[in-house]
C-alpha cells in the first residue's frame, strides 16, 4: 500500500518530468535509439580499428626499403595513435565519451520540438536560449575562439532558416529525405534535429 508521501514524490516526479519536456514517447525513444548497449559496441570497434592501425603502421615500419624520413614520421603516428589508443582505455574517458554520445543521440534523435539544438522553432536571426545558455555556461565560455562559435552558429541558423521561423515537420527537419525519416522512426526516433 502506498502511503501519502510516496504518492506525493511520484506527482513530483511526473510534473520535473513534464517540465522539462520528458514523456513516454521520448523515454521509449531513448530506450531504442540511444541504447547504452550500442555506443558501447561502437567504442569497442572503434577501439579495434585503432589497434589494427597501429599494428599496420609497425609492419611497414620493418620494411628495410622505406627512407629514414619516412619511417620517422611512422613512429609519430604510431605514437599519437598509442597515445590516443592508451586514452580509450582508459574507463573514466570511456565513461565521459558514452555519456556525451547518448547525450547527444537523445538531443538529436528523442527531442520534441528540437529544444536546444540550432532547428528549435523561433527567430531565425537568434540563437535559442537554451543554446546560448549553454554558451555562456560552459566550461570554455571565456575562450577567446567563443564569441567566433557563437557567430558561426547564429549564421549557420540563418542559412538554415531562410525567412522562416520553423524548419521542423512532425520533429523531423523539413530538409531530411523521406526514406531517412522513415528508417528512423521504424527504430523508435522521434524526431530529427539536424540537416
Amino acid at each position: 500500500m502506498r502511503t501519502y508521501k510516496n504518492r506525493s514524490n511520484n506527482k513530483t516526479k511526473r510534473m520535473i518530468k513534464m517540465k522539462i519536456g520528458g514523456d513516454d514517447d521520448e523515454d521509449k525513444c531513448i530506450n531504442t535509439m540511444c541504447e547504452k548497449k550500442q555506443f558501447e559496441e561502437e567504442y569497442e570497434k572503434s577501439k579495434q580499428i585503432l589497434e589494427t592501425l597501429i599494428n599496420n603502421l609497425k609492419n611497414e615500419i620493418k620494411q628495410n626499403e622505406l627512407e629514414s624520413e619516412k619511417k620517422k614520421l611512422l613512429k609519430i603516428q604510431i605514437k599519437n595513435r598509442e597515445m590516443l589508443l592508451k586514452k580509450i582505455n582508459n574507463s573514466t574517458h570511456k565513461k565521459k565519451h558514452l555519456k556525451l554520445l547518448r547525450n547527444t543521440c537523445k538531443m538529436l534523435k528523442c527531442n520534441k520540438g528540437c529544444v536546444g539544438t540550432l532547428l528549435q522553432e523561433g527567430d531565425p536571426n537568434k540563437l535559442p536560449d537554451e543554446l546560448t545558455n549553454f554558451f555562456k555556461n560552459n566550461k570554455f565560455a571565456k575562450h577567446p575562439f567563443m564569441p567566433k562559435l557563437i557567430s558561426f552558429y547564429t549564421s549557420e541558423r540563418k542559412k538554415i532558416f531562410g525567412k522562416k521561423r520553423n524548419v521542423l515537420k512532425n520533429n523531423f527537419y523539413e530538409g531530411l529525405p523521406t526514406t531517412e525519416i522513415n528508417k528512423m522512426k521504424k527504430k523508435g526516433a522521434i524526431s530529427g534535429c539536424y540537416k
